[in-house]
């Protein structure tokens, strides 16, 4: 369950983590009801006071069109969005002035390297990763639109936001060494519906995986269930002082590379957009 105070939080804190102005003008042709494109996005984007602009069916030679239409300076999608618009026709792209087009927001799955440096050279713009759950109304974590990013990761921790790299005893591990990722912060929930058990101890229940089932809400500590990597702290000019860069893998998140580049090779063009 969350609270209007965490779900508000979420919304404030991804307005100054992600960056947004008042003057940005984002598209996208997400389902408002999910907490990426709803609370994350929306919520973000009201906060400061910025434009947003739906796409009410995703139409990749629209979608691009209405970019250039609408002068935007941002745009959110998932993978399958970045992928589809990497297919679209490069002399159409080249016709259309994207030169407002700042950065371009993606979450919900690791998107794949070849897609982001497709997409950044087809629409001249960085690519931010994006890591969240739902039990976080939405993004624990997030790369910068301003400064570098590491390869494979989903950036540093929101404000207000303490991440860290766990074993199985809940001991924090130093960079490199591969643990759960456990976190909390004002925008985590406040417990699971009727199920007291679930939150004080372990939820079970991901289908057929119970590696997958350890996600526990101990000591105000969520654990994601996810397994993940902390790297080198960013540059000093890093506007916010993060714990670490993350880099996940396991056993929630699907691989960085193969749904993608498997849609893109057997052309499931309305499969894929029916998911996005």
């Amino acid at each position: 369950m969350h609270s209007h105070h965490s779900l508000g939080m979420q919304a404030l804190l991804s307005a100054n983590h992600l960056q947004m102005r008042p003057e940005d003008v984002l598209v996208q042709a997400l389902p408002l009801v999910h907490l990426y494109p709803g609370n994350i996005i929306m919520g973000g984007l009201f906060t400061v006071g910025a434009t947003m602009v739906v796409q009410p069916v995703f139409d990749p030679p629209a979608f691009a069109a209405l970019l250039a239409e609408q002068r935007a300076t941002a745009c959110a999608g998932v993978p399958t969005t970045y992928a589809m618009l990497c297919q679209l026709d490069e002399k159409l792209i080249a016709g259309l002035d994207l030169s407002s087009l700042q950065i371009v927001y993606s979450a919900g799955a690791p998107l794949p390297s070849r897609v982001r440096t497709e997409f950044g050279r087809m629409f001249g713009c960085r690519v931010l990763d994006c890591y969240g759950i739902t039990e976080a109304a939405g993004n624990l974590c997030a790369t910068l639109r301003f400064g570098e990013t590491p390869e494979l990761s989903c950036g540093v921790p929101y404000p207000l936001t303490e991440v860290k790299i766990a074993d199985a005893d809940d001991a924090e591990l130093p960079d490199g060494e591969v643990g759960e990722l456990i976190a909390r912060g004002p925008q985590l929930m406040s417990s699971y519906w009727n199920r007291p058990d679930a939150t004080e101890q372990t939820l079970r229940g991901y289908w057929n995986r119970p590696d997958a089932t350890e996600q526990t809400l101990r000591g105000g500590w969520l654990h994601a269930g996810d397994l993940a990597r902390s790297a080198s702290p960013p540059p000093p000019a890093t506007p916010i002082a993060p714990r670490a860069s993350l880099r996940t893998r396991g056993p929630r998140r699907p691989s960085p590379e193969r749904p993608a580049a498997q849609s893109l090779r057997h052309g499931c063009r309305s499969h894929v957009a029916r998911a996005a």
